[in-house]
């Protein structure tokens, strides 16, 4: 292509790579970049095989201070089989779970393997910041891409807040759903990430919520599991203002229920 006539770009300090077929000629300008480059923004349209091309083809001699790589979705393949020996030296690495910026407590996570050779220092996580039913698998997908990454048992977990020029009133306010600790699809054990994620979620949530569903109905309520305990007395409601037992959008109870 015309591409491979060009000259390098030395001052090029950006590279953003915004349509999912933008692969292949996203791959032939990294190429072009100099050997220290600040941002690589590759979004969620972009096909995780794309994004994988484009930075075997930045290459391991060059660094990368941030690479921002889109909300949750392929977002997560695009750590699948992370190759030190290929991919560029990169400081961090920022993934959003959730489409509402004002919304999420952001972690960041220090990648540090003894003995493990990689080319990613850190990770930056966005996850929802009101836990329910829905944004509660968000955490899990998060968890499961820090697994990726080969996050030692020590690795460093940081809170961050969200950004002072966001007016508080913009922020709608957070909620923490209490019967997520009755899910079915809640880990006989959790990671390290997520008990903290839910504990921040716990300690900036607004409302706690119990929501009576048929999941009441058909489960024991009376009998939750070890790790359901757990993290329950690991909680701190801190900045709780509304107390809320409510009944599920639609949920009737059968005539009889207890």
């Amino acid at each position: 292509t015309i591409i491979n006539h060009l000259q390098p770009f030395p001052g090029a300090d950006k590279l953003r790579v915004f349509s999912g077929l933008g692969g292949p000629v996203g791959s032939l300008l990294a190429q072009k970049m100099p050997m220290e480059v600040e941002t690589v923004i590759m979004p969620s349209a972009v096909r995780s095989e794309d994004k994988t091309r484009v930075l075997e083809a930045l290459g391991e001699e060059r660094e990368v201070d941030t690479i921002y790589v889109g909300a949750a979705g392929n977002a997560l393949s695009a750590l699948d089989g992370w190759r030190a020996e290929s991919f560029p030296v990169t400081h961090q690495m920022s993934v959003q779970f959730g489409d509402d910026r004002y919304r999420c407590i952001h972690f960041r996570v220090a990648l540090t393997s003894p003995g493990v050779r990689s080319s990613l220092k850190s990770l930056s996580v966005r996850v929802p910041a009101s836990i329910d039913h829905n944004t509660f698998p968000a955490l899990l997908a998060a968890d499961s891409l820090i697994n990726k990454c080969r996050v030692s048992d020590d690795g460093d977990i940081t809170v961050l807040r969200q950004s002072e020029t966001t007016r508080r009133s913009d922020r709608p306010p957070s909620y923490f759903q209490l019967s997520v600790l009755y899910a079915d699809d809640l880990p006989r054990s959790l990671s390290p990430f997520v008990r903290k994620a839910l504990q921040e979620a716990a300690r900036v949530a607004y409302e706690l919520r119990y929501t009576i569903s048929q999941h009441d109905i058909t489960h024991s309520v009376d009998d939750p599991s070890q790790t359901a305990i757990e993290i329950a007395e690991s909680l701190s409601f801190d900045n709780v203002r509304l107390v809320n037992a409510m009944s599920a959008y639609g949920f009737a109870p059968p005539p009889g229920t207890p």
